[in-house]
């Protein structure tokens, strides 16, 4: 059982790479991922990318909702910088509106599962509402500074326990995880809705494991209920695939 997560802050330099940060100077401290936490006013999210202009092509959903035909073509911008800028400037409104929206308390905890923005951190996090905590994702390069003004920040991933559920969060989907064998959830990142068994709904082939991406969920954060109601649909599909055999 993975008791531990090691917590990693850079505490020189201003821009980390924090995936690989082996001969850097860090701080390490040991933080018990297990201790049990209230499913009220628990959050997930994942892949905001925030001030981040190639993602507006790489991710279809935001392709559809900010580009307008001719933005790009040939994988480049036909556009000019200010007017790129605008189309990145309405995604982080929009994003920023919908969590502020949803999070309605600073004391509301809201999992961040990897790729929180591209630049400007301190200002993203300190527009956006609630305790945040930070999975570091391979887009999650910032400043020490920044790193402090999250509540807590996961080099890799974490295993908690919330009103008894266990829970493995981590940016990269994984295909087996410690508490799988136990109705454990996998929540993660990364692949923006690409992968069609950790989407909503009754695919459960690869067991109890959803996309938290907020490509997936309207650019929302999603609580806590709302993912157990997502798993138990999952969880149902598993059944009767059990029943069978």
């Amino acid at each position: 059982m993975v008791a531990h997560q090691i917590l990693i802050l850079r505490v020189s330099g201003s821009s980390p790479d924090l995936p690989s940060m082996l001969g850097s100077l860090c701080l390490f401290l040991q933080l018990n991922t297990n201790a049990t936490e209230n499913m009220s006013d628990t959050y997930f999210t994942a892949d905001l990318h925030l001030d981040h202009a190639d993602i507006l092509f790489h991710a279809s959903e935001r392709s559809k909702r900010w580009l307008r035909p001719g933005d790009r073509s040939e994988g480049r911008w036909q556009i000019s910088p200010d007017e790129i800028q605008d189309r990145v400037d309405k995604m982080n409104e929009e994003i920023v509106e919908r969590w502020n929206s949803t999070i309605c308390s600073r004391r509301d905890t809201i999992y961040i599962i990897g790729d929180f923005a591209f630049r400007n951190h301190n200002r993203w996090i300190s527009q956006l509402r609630g305790k945040k905590i930070l999975i570091v994702g391979n887009h999650d390069q910032m400043s020490a500074e920044a790193l402090r003004n999250f509540t807590k920040v996961y080099s890799f991933g974490m295993d908690r326990k919330i009103s008894g559920q266990d829970i493995t969060m981590c940016h990269y989907p994984m295909m087996t995880w410690e508490s799988r064998s136990r109705k454990g959830w996998m929540l993660h990142g990364h692949v923006h809705g690409r992968m069609r068994w950790s989407l909503p709904g009754r695919d459960a082939r690869k067991g109890l494991i959803l996309d938290m991406g907020v490509d997936v969920w309207d650019f929302m954060p999603v609580s806590f209920d709302q993912v157990r109601e997502e798993m138990a649909v999952k969880q149902e599909e598993l059944n009767k695939r059990n029943r069978k055999y």
